[in-house]
């Protein structure tokens, strides 16, 4: 199965979107098992560990609107069957900012709100173009200007 199209991403956010909201940047990333999974798996050293923490990894459509951020968590990086929904208001994020941190392979954001945390990693070897829009959304985020 190839990865999702552009054209099903947007029209997997715009379905969440409220009538005028205007989709400025989206992104496609996950959220992957904390550490803890990660050791324990390794210590098991079988192929039902490692598929075990593949599961554990949740996968996201991201949208960044003129109000809000639209998390979607989705089946798979590669099915963009719409399991859940997450909304995170701008107003609250400039009072409340989140965090973005970007390295050569990945740009990872971060929202530490104590009634809805959320994380999310965009990693470019799954869309190498998604990186500019990642940090575009992690500005918007956390009011740091984008490079």
């Amino acid at each position: 199965m190839a990865k999702l199209s552009d054209s099903e991403i947007t029209a997997a956010l715009q379905a969440h979107m409220e009538p005028g909201e205007e989709l400025r940047q989206w992104a496609v990333g996950i959220t992957p098992p904390g550490a803890g999974a990660i050791v324990a798996s390794s210590l098991r050293a079988s192929a039902t560990g490692m598929a075990s923490t593949g599961m554990s990894m949740l996968s996201w459509m991201v949208g960044l609107t003129d109000k809000r951020l639209i998390a979607l968590h989705i089946k798979g990086l590669r099915d963009g069957e719409v399991l859940g929904s997450l909304s995170f208001d701008l107003s609250r994020l400039a009072r409340e900012p989140g965090r973005v941190k970007s390295g050569w392979m990945q740009t990872r954001l971060r929202i530490d709100w104590p009634d809805q945390p959320w994380q999310a990693q965009f990693n470019r070897l799954f869309a190498s173009g998604h990186r500019a829009q990642a940090l575009e959304i992690g500005a918007a985020i956390s009011g740091a200007s984008a490079p």
